[in-house]
């Protein structure tokens, strides 16, 4: 599974993200655009659904989200840095990544950061790194990897878990 956000600095001076759950080879996009806090009255976020996503026909950035611990894999070695096929997990996920052609991908770090930022810039020297903060979760990650995308950047966002190695284009 991968996560799509497009996101637009043009509406109205709102920020409006559409995420879109992509499942094998078909997508769902749910528009939401952010109207305020919560789900207080006349707040939150409203959705739409629109079928079928072709992500070439806009700027693309990736988000790798490579910040996780990986506990239950009860190992020394960071989960992304697992090897399979003599490439790390990343790796897979940065070969993926570049063959979207985006204008921008970030690599979203925090557990053994130097390790990992040392794989990724050695496997991609162009990704930005991202760094998480103490405030743990996915959600977080992706708000972290979002904020380092130039603030002129308008369109689509693809998140991608980077311990998920058979991911392909195409998916």
């Amino acid at each position: 599974c991968a996560i799509m956000v497009t996101r637009s600095n043009a509406m109205r001076g709102r920020l409006v993200l559409h995420i879109t759950f992509l499942l094998g080879v078909t997508a769902a996009r749910q528009p939401l655009e952010l109207l305020g806090p919560g789900s207080n009255p006349g707040g939150g976020a409203k959705s739409q659904v629109d079928r079928g996503v072709n992500m070439s026909e806009s700027t693309l950035a990736v988000i790798i989200l490579a910040a996780g611990a990986g506990t239950r894999m009860k190992s020394k070695t960071p989960k992304v840095l697992h090897n399979l096929g003599g490439l790390p997990l990343v790796g897979h996920v940065l070969r993926t990544a570049s063959q979207l052609s985006p204008t921008h991908t970030v690599a979203v770090v925090r557990h053994e950061r130097a390790r990992v930022v040392e794989a990724i810039t050695a496997l991609s020297p162009e990704v930005i790194i991202a760094d998480q903060d103490d405030i743990p979760g996915t959600g977080r990650a992706v708000e972290v990897g979002l904020a380092a995308l130039p603030d002129d950047f308008d369109g689509d966002v693809v998140v991608l878990s980077g311990d998920v190695p058979l991911l392909d284009d195409q998916t």
